[in-house]
């Protein structure tokens, strides 16, 4: 019984040369995504997943955005789309301020300006507004108060009372009209 033990803690030299070529597999694929060719082309030649050549594309825009190199830059050393490294970012945004990061801490790590994350922040908020979420509950996710994401909703439906009717706002939201006459009208003493 001691003899099993003590060959279940050694690993199997084949495990160890396993793991290995993995890496060397994976460093050779992350030195064709730094060349920028084509995902589709990388998983062909390579026979891998998708999985693996999007991970290793997000990771390098990453590293790209956090030593301060544009969009624009990004795109052209990565041979990838500007709406694809957009959406990076973005994601990878709302992860963090979903995890609670501060936005000034984030606007320092991206190199982004604060008021951009800030405008992000707010339409993310409203998407989750409009399909009808509660505030209380967009306010943890967010780590907001009430108030602050009250104070969203409040600019959403101003901005929409400007292209549609009050009918047509109070659904959307899920409101009744004299709630968003209200809203619209403490917005209107606010300013």
């Amino acid at each position: 019984m001691e003899e099993q033990k003590s060959t279940s803690k050694k690993r199997p030299q084949s495990d160890y040369l396993s793991r290995v070529k993995r890496q060397e597999r994976r460093k050779k694929i992350l030195e064709e995504v730094k060349e920028g060719k084509q995902t589709d082309e990388i998983i062909k030649k390579n026979k891998v997943g998708k999985d693996l050549v999007y991970r290793l594309k997000r990771n390098q825009v990453m590293k790209h955005i956090q030593k301060g190199a544009g969009l624009k830059e990004i795109t052209q050393e990565l041979n990838m789309s500007l709406e694809r490294v957009r959406e990076i970012r973005d994601s990878h945004i709302e992860l963090e301020l979903i995890r609670g990061t501060a936005i000034d801490k984030l606007a320092e790590d991206l190199l982004v300006d604060k008021q951009e994350i800030e405008v992000f922040r707010n339409k993310m908020i409203e998407k989750e507004l409009f399909n009808y979420s509660p505030v209380e509950v967009v306010a943890t996710k967010w780590h907001l108060s009430n108030k602050e994401v009250f104070a969203i909703l409040e600019n959403a439906i101003r901005q929409h009372a400007m292209t549609k009717r009050l009918e047509e706002v109070a659904h959307d939201f899920q409101l009744s009209v004299h709630k968003v006459l209200l809203m619209l009208y403490l917005s209107l003493i606010h300013i």
